[in-house]
């Protein structure tokens, strides 16, 4: 299933009620048409990264969230650099080179939230 048909059969699921409520039998846009509209407006899905090559991947500019379901350690995003890490502190911090990449090893589930459009 693609983003598309993901976002309309979620639409559709909970738009049915809200549609008849606003417009009696008539429907405002189709389900597709929403999820059209929703995606040009830049919505992508968050995806989980799980190897390293993954997350080497991302280009300079990704923000990544860091979870651990244990909740052992609070949540942290980073944000991809071009060399070494700082911590900006508040559970935020920059990280470039192998900082980067040692973010696999943490133990914890890795969510991409913001990658850079590129030129």
């Amino acid at each position: 299933m693609n983003a598309r048909d993901e976002l309309a059969q979620l639409i559709a699921s909970t738009a049915d009620e809200f549609c008849m409520l606003r417009t009696g039998d008539i429907p405002i846009a189709t389900d597709h048409a929403a999820a059209d509209a929703i995606l040009a407006a830049g919505y992508t899905k968050p995806r989980t990264i799980t190897t390293v090559e993954e997350l080497d991947a991302l280009p300079e500019g990704s923000v990544v969230l860091a979870q651990w379901a244990d909740k052992s350690q609070d949540d942290y995003q980073m944000m991809r650099c071009s060399e070494g890490a700082a911590s900006v502190g508040g559970g935020y911090g920059l990280a470039g080179g192998s900082h980067w990449l040692e973010m696999a090893d943490w133990g914890a589930e890795l969510t991409v939230l913001f990658t850079p459009v590129q030129s």
